[in-house]
């Protein structure tokens, strides 16, 4: 089914303000299935716009939208007008998310149910603005009928024909419980509601890859006490960064820092870094989109000015210079190569951070000559 995209009296669903709106809110359910399709559709909304709504015609919302990442979400607009019943459809992807703003009821059924009749209290009513959640297994199925008024619905659906829907719900519960994971995603609800289009495509890219792990204690754990308790559970190792430093002065400021991967894709990477009270992470740079996002302690960050880019890369010094002390929910992005050093204070910091862009060629390198130096 197409998205009818007509004038409805009182709520205009055609506009993406509205749609936008509605994303938040599902975001801000207690539900992890509705923030599930809050965080899809959210990014959805903010992948590149192709085309515009034209009124009259049928359109899938996917037709409007540049989703590469977003392969496995449906989303559409349905308008009935009124005293119409919509049969019983097939659900193949196990998973919908309706919200009706008019009247009408909309309902699921298993077959069992099927062969008797059909029951108001089978398929409960919704009223304006009432939003309903469905589990759906194949071969359960789904109806609505307007009644005295037209009938919209925002329908979400995910239909990833590679998975079963037991194991897509499971892993959603999975991410739900799994502490770690129910922070990371805290956070990535965090940036799709932000303004900076550059934060929200980090946003857009975690809610494409998101997972949960399986928790497991390694050796390489930051020492007890130090992060929270939750995150010792991780897949710690000791940071790339003093695997991969050359410099046997610098060397050293590294040996106690821990890293990890938690979820990835091919253009994307997300994992958590810590790092010992009074540590130095000197000047660098690297051609991926980079977000950091706080999640424990503190640390004085220091950022070339956007500007400064092009010239830092051909060995001038920054004209400006942001010096910034992040804490606790403290997010912002690095933008490809624009130089950033880091200094932790009197308490230890943990961070998530990630990585968004052709991850084929990093480019990640230190500058001989720390360009902070004076600032440190």
């Amino acid at each position: 089914m197409g998205i009818h995209v007509k004038q409805v009296d009182s709520v205009a669903w055609a506009e993406l303000t509205t749609l936008t709106t509605t994303a938040t809110s599902w975001l801000q359910s207690v539900d992890p299935f509705v923030q599930h399709f809050g965080a899809r559709l959210m990014a959805f909304l903010d992948c590149h716009l192709t085309t515009g709504l034209v009124k009259g015609e049928d359109l899938e919302l996917d037709a409007l939208f540049d989703v590469r990442q977003l392969q496995d979400f449906n989303v559409r607009i349905i308008y009935e007008d009124q005293h119409i019943r919509f049969g019983m459809s097939f659900c193949p992807s196990g998973q919908s998310f309706t919200q009706a703003p008019d009247k009408g009821f909309f309902g699921i059924s298993t077959p069992l149910e099927l062969c008797r009749k059909e029951k108001d209290d089978l398929i409960p009513t919704l009223t304006s603005g009432a939003t309903k959640c469905h589990l759906l297994f194949p071969p359960q199925k789904v109806t609505y009928e307007a009644r005295e008024d037209p009938l919209v619905i925002l329908w979400g659906e995910r239909a990833d024909p590679s998975r079963a829907a037991s194991e897509v719900i499971l892993e959603i519960q999975q991410i739900h419980d799994n502490p770690v994971m129910h922070t990371v995603k805290k956070a990535m609800h965090m940036w799709l509601l932000d303004k900076c289009p550059w934060i929200r495509r980090c946003g857009r890219a975690l809610s494409a890859s998101i997972c949960s792990f399986e928790a497991e204690l390694s050796p390489h754990a930051p020492p007890e006490g130090k992060i929270p308790d939750a995150f010792y559970s991780c897949p710690w190792y000791v940071s790339d960064a003093f695997n991969h430093c050359k410099d046997p002065d610098m060397k050293p400021r590294f040996r106690f820092m821990r890293d990890c991967i938690i979820c990835q894709s091919d253009d994307s990477v997300f994992g958590l870094t810590y790092v010992p009270p009074h540590t130095y992470y000197p000047s660098h740079i690297h051609k991926p989109l980079e977000i950091y996002h706080m999640l424990s302690g503190s640390g004085r960050f220091l950022i070339a000015g956007d500007n400064d880019i092009k010239e830092v890369q051909e060995g001038s010094l920054p004209k400006s210079v942001d010096i910034c002390i992040y804490t606790t929910d403290d997010y912002w992005v690095h933008l490809p190569y624009q130089a950033h050093a880091m200094e932790t204070l009197e308490e230890p910091a943990l961070f998530l951070w990630g990585w968004v862009d052709d991850l084929s060629d990093i480019d990640y390198s230190y500058f001989a000559d720390d360009i902070f130096a004076e600032y440190k």
